[in-house]
């Protein structure tokens, strides 16, 4: 699809701005030089998220990795040993999503590299799923007044890097206000709350409900 539309002799040149984004001088990885000069995309080269995993060795895992403006379907399994651009802080926001959803243990060689990350970064460590359900049992009450509008994004989200814009502060509001009133809520709008977009052709949708839908196998048919 890409070279129906580019010459395959000629691929297009990217913005200017794009060029010094990834100049020698900024581009570790040397993607530029292997492959943005000959028409691929740099997006193709970043990952999205990684929706699976294997393990084949005791600390040895291949992953799924599920590449920015690709289809499902061109998803491809990488070992974790591999040198791609940020593929280590994807590995780590990975299995934090899974302790998350499922309850299961981070595998202990990754969790210390993502405490030593969040060292780095002067952030606290991540409490374990055990510590997390004894706090939650602990309280009676919220430790904070959820009617409260918050007018700055909360401290839970800044630790993790991002930064959220003013309709997804919105969001965060509005489903707060909801479960204080008890009224039943659901956000439908894309607000990047780790959206699955269930789109593409026949093979990338049953990649999708394969590994985006659970994470427990068989549970999508």
């Amino acid at each position: 699809m890409y070279w129906r539309k580019y010459d395959s002799e000629n691929p297009p040149i990217f913005d200017e701005s794009t060029a010094q984004r990834h100049h020698k001088d900024n581009d570790p990885y040397e993607l530029r030089e292997k492959f943005y000069q000959y028409g691929i995309k740099p997006e193709w080269m970043q990952v999205h998220r990684i929706i699976n995993h294997m393990q084949y060795g005791k600390t040895q895992f291949d992953y799924l990795v599920k590449w920015k403006e690709l289809a499902y379907e061109q998803a491809t399994w990488e070992r974790d040993d591999m040198d791609i651009a940020y593929y280590e802080d994807a590995i780590n926001k990975y299995w934090i999503h899974r302790e998350k959803m499922l309850g299961e243990p981070i595998p202990k060689h990754i969790a210390k590299k993502i405490a030593a990350q969040r060292e780095k970064k002067g952030l606290p460590p991540l409490e374990s799923v055990d510590e997390q359900l004894s706090k939650k049992k602990k309280r009676d009450k919220p430790l904070t007044d959820i009617r409260k509008k918050y007018e700055a994004q909360p401290d839970y989200i800044t630790e993790t890097g991002g930064t959220l814009h003013p309709y997804q502060l919105e969001g965060i509001n509005w489903l707060r206000h909801c479960w204080s009133n008890g009224t039943d809520a659901i956000l439908a709008d894309e607000m990047d709350f780790y959206v699955v977009t269930y789109v593409g052709d026949r093979d990338s949708r049953m990649v999708i409900r394969e590994h985006e839908f659970s994470f427990v196998e068989g549970a999508v048919k």
